[in-house]
């Protein structure tokens, strides 16, 4: 028995060293690497338009741009929420590149303030996010962004917001709240 174990690891390591020539074709393949040609796949979707040229380091700023303006309205939804919630369901206005990235801040600075986030309605207290095209000459280039607490009818029964300096990549005014977007004096 030692003999025949013996044996097959001997010829497993022959086999092993033999897989390292440099003989083509050869009867333990490396994949396209050992022949130098192009890895063969079918093309994969096209990806989404984000609004700017996508690389890495333009969506970490991206981010970190919109970041200050989350925390300002989720610590607003912080003061004006004085009752406890156990629950809160998110709502978002659109699927846009703009809309999602806001989407997953304000989730990640809910959770980080304890908040529990719920997939479902029921159960929990509706947040809608509200985001108008309207430009004040008194604000500058802003976007009035605003959480609307529990939107039944599509009137809120409460509402934080404010005007934010923001990138409007792929921006396009959304949510049919009715929210009355303060004016300049």
């Amino acid at each position: 028995m030692r003999r025949f174990l013996l044996l097959s690891a001997s010829f497993s390591s022959l086999l092993a060293f033999a897989a390292c020539s440099a003989h083509d074709p050869h009867p333990m393949g490396r994949g396209y690497v050992s022949y130098g040609e192009a890895y063969k796949s079918s093309p994969g979707t096209p990806a989404r338009d984000v609004g700017y040229e996508y690389s890495n380091e333009m969506n970490q700023d991206a981010v970190s741009s919109m970041r200050p303006a989350v925390q300002d309205l989720v610590e607003k939804l912080d003061r004006k929420l004085s009752f406890n919630i156990d629950k809160i369901y998110l709502k978002q206005p659109a699927y846009t590149a703009f809309y999602n990235t806001l989407d997953h801040l304000l989730r990640d600075e809910l959770t980080k303030r304890g908040y529990v986030l719920s997939v479902e309605e029921s159960g929990s207290v509706p947040v809608e996010l509200f985001a108008s095209g309207k430009l004040s000459p008194c604000f500058g280039d802003t976007v009035y962004l605003a959480l609307a607490v529990d939107p039944k009818s599509k009137v809120p029964s409460d509402v934080v917001g404010g005007f934010y300096n923001i990138p409007k990549y792929d921006f396009k005014p959304a949510g049919d709240l009715k929210i009355d977007v303060p004016k300049c004096d």
